[in-house]
């Protein structure tokens, strides 16, 4: 009773400090009286609608409850507490299940920016995955995710996620992305067999046609491991920008093209 008069009082009063309302509702919880928790929870909120504590704790009374009322609680939660990334998950995972992708895309990426922030890998390679599966043309989206992990946790935890971007690129045939994403990788682990191999395949698909392709393949080395890969890489590429009928610019003839090859 005196929590509840002291409580009270402070709401009034306008005041900050809701503790003793929030101990009141803590009992109430702990004996199952859901009905008073409920009562509670909204006197605070009518008082403060972005009461994290009451915002937190009646969200969860409503969802027990299977009440819609939980969803928009839990919207108010995630767009005040910008540390909130489990609520962030769950709304997204709320709004998938409901059919409706653009905000369950827009509570993904603020869920894999928070967990980010924590330093929860796990979080983030499950909701990587989902973000992969929905909007993968979104590359600079994916970039600035790749860096911040790479500052906040560890540069090669990201060359396994952007294998799994890497896939949907290569498998779409959008090479020059696909090959750029090879090369950050390999920035990161130079002797990574895998992401060499598939740098020969994408060079492959990318060149299909070309007169000289697998002689350059040769040439630079680029499938040999002993070589340094960037070193092959430059090499490959220097060569392959000439074949018959592409444009070069000459020094002292200007503009031309290539006739033929010798």
């Amino acid at each position: 009773i005196a929590l509840y008069f002291c409580g009270i009082i402070d709401l009034k009063n306008n005041s900050l400090d809701y503790s003793s309302l929030e101990t009141l509702v803590d009992i109430f919880q702990k004996n199952h009286k859901e009905n008073v928790v409920t009562y509670l929870c909204e006197n605070i909120l009518a008082d403060e609608p972005n009461n994290r504590f009451a915002l937190r704790t009646l969200a969860a009374s409503y969802e027990a409850e299977n009440n819609p009322k939980a969803w928009d609680l839990y919207e108010t939660l995630v767009k005040t507490d910008f540390t909130e990334a489990d609520k962030a998950k769950l709304l997204a995972e709320h709004y998938e299940s409901e059919g409706d992708q653009d905000k369950a895309v827009d509570y993904y990426k603020k869920a894999i920016l928070r967990f980010i922030a924590a330093n929860n890998y796990n979080a983030c390679k499950e909701i990587w995955s989902k973000l992969v599966q929905f909007i993968p043309e979104e590359i600079d989206f994916f970039q600035m995710l790749r860096r911040k992990i790479s500052k906040q946790m560890n540069e090669m935890k990201t060359t396994i996620l952007m294998q799994e971007l890497y896939t949907w690129y290569k498998d779409n045939k959008k090479w020059d992305i696909a090959i750029e994403i090879l090369k950050q990788n390999l920035t990161v682990e130079p002797k990574d067999t895998w992401a060499r191999k598939e740098i020969v395949d994408c060079f492959r698909g990318k060149y299909e046609g070309h007169s000289h392709l697998e002689d350059y393949i040769r040439s630079s080395n680029l499938t040999a491991n002993y070589r340094n890969v960037f070193e092959a890489i430059n090499d490959f590429e220097k060569h392959i920008a000439f074949d018959k009928g592409c444009f070069v610019f000459h020094r002292s003839w200007g503009v031309g093209i290539i006739r033929k090859l010798t």
